[in-house]
């Protein structure tokens, strides 16, 4: 058996062996899922950019104008916008909870005012309250371009309010800037400037000591002009970025992966609907020998292809077309936009639903699924909304809160003593399908002992120590109220008759049971009778103690 011929390597293609391997090799270490080329699969051959380069920063600007169209133009972004406002920023309310309920009712009045409207966060934002302010940044802001913030100000008057600022104002919008040491020194004014020294590090918009961000540089924004840019200390800003965002970089919008989808489902849309339109204006074409209607009653309109219409207008009728091509006349029947269409706008919906985070029975409309489908849909948007409020809404709020109130205890309005920042945000509550059905089953859940009050309270973003507390005010105002009643009624020289009125207890929950024996029990139980509860196959009881066959 001969030796098969052993080929002679040379050395450029030694060379372009070895380079051939280090570009696979380094591909599929990348996760690159194209690193080996198939039939279907071909090598890419698109190059990547740098995160922090100058063609990544004009991609991210790019992107976030994109988005900021779609807010403006696309329902499907508007839904998702206007859900996380109802959902997560509407009708905010600060809880205090300093164990003082004096002290409680001060803070309450001097945040929200007498009539919860007013108080120090109604004027606290630019023209608007300090809710409309952060709504805007949290709900808005954030997720159309990326990351946003809040800035702490004082006026002329010494008050404490709150300046919005966008992504596209922090840092060098056009142009990617090379992170580079610097120093940060106050000047004559009070402000930060950069000075000589290595202490600081620059990067995208802001000032790094080690891990921390200690300082911002904000721009100026007038209409597409960007200038005068001011340096703030972090403290005097709230950042607002949503954790999910890719690895961290930020100016990337929430809408990055559903723009596309967007922007083609609504065009796809609007060209059924213009179709539908066209159809619906156009009684009927006729085709004859001399391709056109009767003179003076027509108009003519060239294609961008050359090809010429004839239109026909009858007075306050419907437009009629003529071509060259025999004699005929067809009627049209709007049939626009068709089943196929709408199915692919919906599948369109569908993927941006996807690409938000929000299913589509949530976000868009519920028609398609059922029962137990749509609660498991409404549970995976609470799940959402729930890391939305914990992860951006709650700790920024917090501090808004700490700052606010430290101020009030510098003016001296209230004590200065740690316990006034203790208390709670209650933030809107979450979306459910069946209001009665979520009830029914925390009253099961409750009686069963797997779920405490405390936390179906906390369910409804409530505190359950203001849920107890007004309780208490209830019971005594209803008391002093069924008291002074009948004193007034004996005094009259009438028989005071008038019954105490009780908040629910354990009886009114049995009344509502679907087990009458469990309901009539309580009935009994509610008149002071004894009880008695009986089957064909038990023996029957009652509170006295004994026993009856």
């Amino acid at each position: 058996m001969s030796t098969a011929a052993v080929p002679v390597p040379t050395f450029f293609g030694a060379l372009k062996n070895v380079w051939s391997g280090i570009k696979l090799r380094t591909a599929k270490f990348a996760g690159y899922n194209a690193a080996t080329p198939t039939a279907t699969t071909k090598r890419s051959n698109f190059s990547g950019t740098n995160p922090w380069g100058t063609v990544a920063q004009i991609q991210r600007v790019a992107m976030q104008w994109n988005a900021e169209d779609v807010a403006k133009n696309s329902p499907i972004a508007a839904a998702y916008l206007n859900s996380r406002m109802n959902y997560c920023s509407s009708h905010m309310r600060y809880i205090p909870n300093t164990g003082d309920r004096v002290l409680d009712r001060e803070i309450s009045e001097l945040l929200h005012g007498y009539d919860g409207h007013g108080g120090v966060f109604a004027s606290m934002g630019m023209e608007c309250s300090m809710q409309d302010a952060f709504a805007r940044i949290a709900d808005i802001e954030t997720p159309v371009r990326g990351d946003a913030g809040l800035i702490f100000w004082r006026d002329e008057n010494d008050k404490l309010r709150l300046i919005e600022f966008s992504a596209d104002q922090l840092g060098e919008i056009y142009m990617y800037v090379t992170p580079r040491a610097t120093g940060l020194c106050t000047n004559a004014d009070g402000r930060l400037e950069e000075c000589s020294g290595t202490e600081y590090v620059y990067i995208s918009g802001r000032y790094f000591r080690g891990a921390d961000c200690v300082a911002y540089k904000i721009y100026q924004r007038t209409n597409a002009f960007y200038g005068n840019p001011v340096i703030y200390p972090a403290s005097d800003v709230l950042y607002f970025r949503d954790p999910g965002s890719f690895r961290g970089v930020r100016g990337v919008t929430k809408f990055a992966n559903a723009l596309q989808h967007m922007q083609k489902g609504e065009q796809l849309f609007q060209i059924g609907m213009d179709a539908a339109l066209r159809q619906a204006k156009t009684a009927m074409i006729v085709m004859n020998n001399s391709g056109g209607p009767r003179e003076l009653s027509y108009t003519t309109q060239t294609d961008s292809d050359g090809r010429v219409t004839y239109q026909e207008r009858l007075p306050d009728g419907p437009l009629t077309e003529y071509f060259y091509n025999g004699d005929s006349a067809n009627f049209v029947s709007p049939d626009s936009p068709g089943s196929e269409l709408i199915q692919g706008v919906e599948t369109s919906d569908e993927r941006v639903s996807l690409a938000l985070g929000f299913p589509y029975a949530f976000l868009i409309s519920a028609t398609k699924v059922g029962g137990a489908p749509s609660r498991l849909e409404i549970e995976k948007a609470n799940k959402e909304l729930m890391r939305i409020k914990t992860m951006i809404h709650l700790p920024r709020l917090r501090r808004i809160v700490d700052v606010v109130l430290w101020d009030l205890a510098r003016q001296g309005l209230i004590p200065q003593d740690d316990k006034i920042t203790r208390g709670r945000w209650q933030l809107p509550i979450s979306p459910t399908v069946d209001a009665f059905y979520s009830c029914e089953e925390n009253i099961k859940m409750a009686r069963a002992g797997g779920e405490a009050m405390q936390d179906i309270i906390a369910e409804t973003n409530r505190d359950w120590e203001d849920v107890m507390l007004k309780s208490e005010q209830w019971a005594l105002r209803t008391k002093l109220a069924v008291h002074n009643v009948n004193k007034q009624l004996a005094e009259q020289g009438l028989i005071p008759t008038v019954p105490p009125v009780t908040p629910a207890n354990d009886a009114d929950i049995a009344q509502i049971s679907d087990n009458p024996q469990q309901a009539a029990a309580a009935d009994s139980i509610a008149q002071g009778k004894p009880t008695t509860i009986t089957d064909s196959n038990t023996t029957k009881h009652d509170n006295t103690g004994t026993a009856s066959a």
